[in-house]
């Protein structure tokens, strides 16, 4: 799992932002605007997320929810680095040690009080040819391991192999938060796609290796109805690994979910789950088998 991201001081002292184009819309450029800003020192307008495709934007490789957090690591030590890089050139124009300055409301201060703003760097470091970019790819060894645990009870009918999912409880390694509800909503969503591939998904191919259901028009979609209560509970595990406290949550609930309702279930037939979903003519199979 890896990412990177860029950022680059304009004239004008604002910043854009390119990092991996994410799955889950614009909430993470969101995200990722205001990580960048507060370490900047600037209001969050003033850093703004490139339009990028997957030909032009920093790479990204790995699941989803790791490779989203490596982003977000990338974000901020780009952050950190242009910050550096503003200090460094500010500090030129204003004759001092970069060490003595400070960034301060989108401008770098002196021990003395002398400013330089974010615009005059940003102009000054392209009129000299170097424009003041800075590109950071963190080390996938930086992600660290998502822990989570999964708990399922489901009700089996014996005579149709019907299976209800009656709730979901999931307790996780994260925080702690500022606001938990994004990553309380992230784990339930995870919960719901879990529900699909452990009960309903699959797809099936002809002889010819083609998809039998190519579209979402016969694809057994699990509706918010069929979702049973659910229950996400996070444990604090010492400081937070990041300045934000981000941790990647989806992927490990969801997992941990599949093997949690297939657990109940093969405990509630008896039999040995060796392959999913577990639609009624599987679970009946279970019994028999």
């Amino acid at each position: 799992t890896g990412a990177a991201a860029s950022l680059r001081l304009l004239e004008d002292g604002s910043f854009t932002l390119a990092a991996a184009p994410s799955s889950a819309g614009g909430a993470d450029e969101g995200a990722f605007a205001s990580a960048a800003a507060t370490i900047l020192g600037v209001p969050a307008r003033r850093v703004v997320p490139a339009a990028v495709d997957t030909d032009s934007a920093p790479f990204e490789v790995g699941d989803h929810a790791p490779a989203f957090f490596a982003a977000g690591r990338a974000v901020e030590r780009a952050a950190e680095l242009a910050r550096d890089k503003i200090r460094e050139v500010g500090a030129r124009l204003l004759d001092v040690d970069p060490g003595t300055a400070e960034l301060e409301n989108g401008a770098l201060r002196s021990a003395e009080g002398r400013t330089v703003s974010f615009a005059e760097i940003g102009t000054s470091a392209l009129r000299a040819g170097q424009p003041l970019v800075a590109t950071a790819a963190p080390s996938a060894a930086s992600t660290p391991a998502s822990d989570a645990a999964v708990f399922a009870e489901v009700e089996v009918d014996t005579e149709t192999g019907v299976v209800r999912v009656l709730g979901l409880t999931a307790v996780l390694a994260g925080g702690p938060f500022d606001d938990p509800r994004p990553a309380e909503g992230q784990v339930e969503g995870a919960l719901a796609v879990a529900l699909e591939r452990a009960l309903s998904a699959r797809v099936p191919f002809d002889t010819h290796g083609a998809p039998i259901t190519p579209s979402l028009r016969g694809w057994p979609l699990v509706a918010a109805g069929d979702v049973p209560p659910v229950s996400v509970t996070f444990l604090a595990n010492g400081e937070p690994s990041t300045r934000f406290g981000a941790v990647a949550v989806g992927e490990a609930a969801g997992r941990a979910a599949i093997v949690a309702i297939a657990s109940a279930i093969a405990h509630a037939t008896g039999g040995t789950v060796r392959s999913l979903p577990l639609d009624p003519g599987a679970v009946l199979d279970l019994q028999t088998g």
